[in-house]
């Protein structure tokens, strides 16, 4: 009995969109950054011999190659799939929205495993809290600082400064004092002047923090 994957795919299919490179090419940048911000998407590219190759070009639900290749064959891949079917499209340094992006409606407690490497090869901080009294550093900078009901974090490129004295850089955190970007009220949300991206971690249904993605490049 031959294996197919519809039921997988029923599953999975709103998490991603699978797009022809003339269609992608012609959209407006806001319509593709939307549709990075909340898809996985798939590009359809040239075939083979008895196969047909597709490219990962963004991954906001973290989908495997397996759930995209699942996907891009319509929940069929009756004859399974290989890399020369499946690549997922890597730049020499991932840029810190598109990490931001990679990022953005994960739960609290969510394990950033999958990006750590790549965001310190490209030198990307990635600032988030914990509890009700952390600021935690993740990626080029792995440190945390204390910020109990908000405050000021002051860091620069070796980490943070633990006994609170001034260095080049801050963050201020906010506690319960703060929106996303669509108005709902953030348990943390963090202002600073570092140029930054940001992104949305979520708890029981509501927004627990909203994180930044930074470049250490442009820390002073």
């Amino acid at each position: 009995m031959i294996k197919t994957w519809y039921e997988e795919y029923e599953k999975i299919k709103d998490k991603a969109v699978v797009v022809y490179g003339y269609e992608w090419e012609s959209m407006a940048d806001e319509q593709k950054e939307k549709i990075l911000a909340e898809k996985t998407v798939i590009m359809s590219g040239d075939s083979g011999y008895a196969c047909k190759r597709y490219q990962i070009i963004g991954n906001a639900n973290n989908l495997s190659d397996h759930e995209c290749a699942i996907i891009a064959d319509g929940g069929n891949l009756c004859f399974g799939y290989g890399n020369c079917c499946i690549h997922r499209l890597k730049e020499d340094n991932m840029e810190a929205r598109e990490l931001a992006n990679r990022l953005y409606g994960r739960a609290y407690g969510d394990s950033f495993d999958d990006v750590l490497e790549e965001a310190k090869q490209s030198g990307l901080v990635i600032v988030t809290g914990a509890s009700d009294d952390l600021m935690e550093f993740n990626g080029a900078i792995c440190d945390e600082g204390g910020c109990f009901d908000g405050g000021r974090v002051y860091f620069d490129k070796d980490g943070v400064d633990q006994e609170g004295e001034e260095r080049a850089n801050w963050i201020d955190a906010r506690w319960c004092d703060g929106m996303n970007r669509d108005g709902l009220p953030a348990t943390w949300t963090y202002e600073t002047e570092i140029p930054c991206e940001r992104f949305d971690i979520w708890e029981d249904g509501e927004v627990y923090c909203v994180g930044l993605v930074f470049s250490i490049e442009d820390l002073k």
